[in-house]
């Protein structure tokens, strides 16, 4: 009887030591999903500000009253227009860089934007260009940059 005392101190030790492996376990995934979660979801704010960016900026070109605006870029070519802090009112959503760029030949207009937030970027590019009618339209979006070939 005397060696049954013993045992019950280290059943309970064992008990507690299989526990805390659980829990550490338990807490290990948790912050790793935790993690996961917060950097999809930045990278995810960083697309929908670059786009909304770019998109703002590409409907104002092709709106009739862009013309002006279409004018400054066409006389700007091939040099690259930009405008940093597209948001300056929010600086926790990171910087927001939109970019615009003509063709040497004036038919084609990108209009990028580059969200960066510490160490993510996300890039949304607008490519817009002249329709049969002379009429500037949006032709299609792409994560490209500015200076990358189409």
């Amino acid at each position: 009887m005397k060696n049954k005392k013993g045992s019950v101190l280290i059943w309970a030790v064992v008990v507690i030591l299989i526990f805390s492996v659980f829990t550490a376990a338990g807490l290990t995934i948790a912050y790793t999903m935790n993690s996961r979660s917060a950097k999809k979801n930045t990278e995810r704010q960083l697309y929908l500000s670059a786009r909304s960016a770019t998109t703002t900026v590409a409907n104002e070109i092709t709106s009739s009253n862009g013309t002006v605006l279409i004018n400054e870029i066409i006389k700007k070519k091939p040099n690259v227009l930009s405008v940093n802090n597209f948001f300056p009112s929010d600086m926790n959503m990171g910087k927001c860089i939109v970019q615009v760029k003509c063709n040497t030949a004036g038919t084609q207009i990108i209009v990028s934007s580059i969200a960066s937030n510490d160490d993510f970027t996300k890039i949304v590019s607008a490519v817009i260009a002249k329709d049969a009618s002379g009429k500037w339209i949006i032709s299609k979006y792409d994560n490209k940059s500015i200076n990358e070939s189409r």
